[in-house]
C-alpha cells in the first residue's frame, strides 16, 4: 500500500523541559489528537534525539530534537452501491450477502467506511431492517449473514455458538508455507484499545482454532494462496495466525511487516491499496424455518482476482 509519511521535528525549548512526550506533542501539534499520538508512538514512530521512544510518559529535556512520523493513508475508495448481484441468499427473513470490502458489519465512525445497515438502505430504502448474525473485518470480502428479526437472530447466532456454521476463507499471503496443511491452536487477545492490534498469548485470552490448507503458490513473488477453515471466530484470529505462520495476508496494514510490499511490483501494489486480501468464500448453515442445509458461496472481489491472475494463480483460484 503506497502510504504518504510526513516528519515533523522540534527543538525543546527550556519552558518545556521536563513534559510528557504526549503533552508536548499534543502542544506542538494540537489538530493531532490524544489517541493519534500515543498510535505513533506504539508504533514506534516517535523519537528523541534519534532514539526510539514508546512511551507516553516519557519526559522531554531543553534542547532535544523530538521527532514524529506521521502517516497518512490514500483516501477510501466508496464500495460498490448495493444491488441484487450482491445477494446470494433471500428466503425466510435470511439474507446472506457478498459484502465487499470496506463495509463495516456493525456501525462505525471510521472514516471511509460504511456500515452494513447504511449499505443495504441504499436498496431497501429503509423498508426493511437486518440484523447480522456474525462479524467480518472492514476489509475483509465474503459472506455476511443478517436476519430480518431478533428471532432469527437468536436462532442464528446460537449456530455459530454451537459451532454448527461452517465457515470458508480464501487468503492470499507473503511467503512460501513449511507445511501443506496444519491446525493453529492458540489464545488470542483482545482488540488493543491503543495499538488496535491482537496478540497470541501463552495463557489466558480466548481459544482460537483453524485448519489451513496451502491451494496454491508461487516462487517469485513468494506468495501462496491459503484455504482457511476457522472453528472459532475470534477477532483477527486468520489475520493474526497466518502472520505468527510467517504468512502475513497481502494488504494487511495492521499484521504485515515493514518491506513485505518491496517484493511487489507497482501495478500489484496498486491492486492491494484499498483492502487486505481475505476473502470469505463460503458458509453453510441450517435455515431455521425449513430446516434445511444451506451453502452460500461469494465471488472474489475484482482486485483480489486480478491479483492472481497477475501473478499466476488465476485458474487455480477460480477452480477452489
Amino acid at each position: 500500500m503506497f502510504v504518504l509519511v510526513t516528519t515533523r521535528q522540534f527543538r525543546v525549548k527550556i519552558e518545556e523541559s521536563g513534559a510528557r512526550i504526549e503533552k508536548f506533542l499534543s502542544a506542538r501539534l494540537p489538530e493531532l489528537s490524544r489517541k493519534r499520538i500515543r498510535r505513533c508512538l506504539d508504533r514506534g514512530d516517535v523519537a528523541i534525539d534519534a532514539k526510539t521512544r514508546r512511551f507516553a510518559s516519557t519526559r522531554v529535556r531543553a534542547n532535544a530534537r523530538v521527532t514524529i512520523n506521521l502517516a497518512e493513508a490514500p483516501t477510501r475508495p466508496a464500495p460498490k452501491d448495493f444491488d441484487s448481484s450482491h445477494i446470494l441468499y433471500d428466503r425466510n427473513g435470511i439474507l446472506a450477502i457478498a459484502k465487499a470490502p470496506g463495509v463495516c458489519s456493525g456501525p462505525t465512525r471510521s472514516q471511509g467506511y460504511i456500515d452494513v445497515g447504511s449499505w443495504l438502505g441504499k436498496a431497501f430504502s429503509g423498508a426493511k431492517r437486518f440484523y447480522p448474525c456474525h462479524r467480518l473485518d472492514a476489509e475483509t470480502s465474503g459472506v455476511l449473514l443478517l436476519a430480518s428479526d431478533r428471532e432469527l437472530l437468536s436462532a442464528l447466532t446460537q449456530q455459530f455458538r454451537e459451532r454448527r456454521v461452517q465457515k470458508e476463507y480464501l487468503a492470499l499471503s507473503y511467503g512460501l508455507a513449511k507445511r501443506s496443511e496444519w491446525t493453529s491452536r492458540c489464545y488470542l487477545s483482545a482488540i488493543c484499545k491503543r495499538s488496535f492490534e491482537v496478540k497470541r498469548l501463552r495463557a489466558g485470552g480466548r481459544y482460537a482454532e483453524t485448519h489451513f490448507q496451502v491451494l496454491a503458490s508461487v516462487a517469485e513473488p513468494e506468495l501462496s494462496l491459503i484455504e482457511a477453515r476457522p472453528l472459532t471466530g475470534r477477532s483477527h484470529q486468520l489475520r493474526v495466525q497466518l502472520k505468527s505462520e510467517g504468512l502475513a495476508i497481502v494488504g494487511d496494514k495492521r499484521y504485515c511487516q515493514p518491506g513485505l510490499s518491496s517484493r511487489l511490483s507497482k501495478d500489484l501494489l496498486g491492486l492491494c491499496m484499498d483492502h487486505h486480501f481475505l476473502h470469505a468464500r463460503a458458509l453453510e448453515f441450517s435455515d431455521p424455518c425449513s430446516r434445511e442445509r444451506i451453502r452460500v458461496v461469494a465471488p472474489l472481489p475484482l482486485n483480489f482476482l486480478r491479483f492472481a491472475q497477475k501473478v499466476g494463480l488465476a485458474c487455480k483460484t477460480a477452480t477452489t
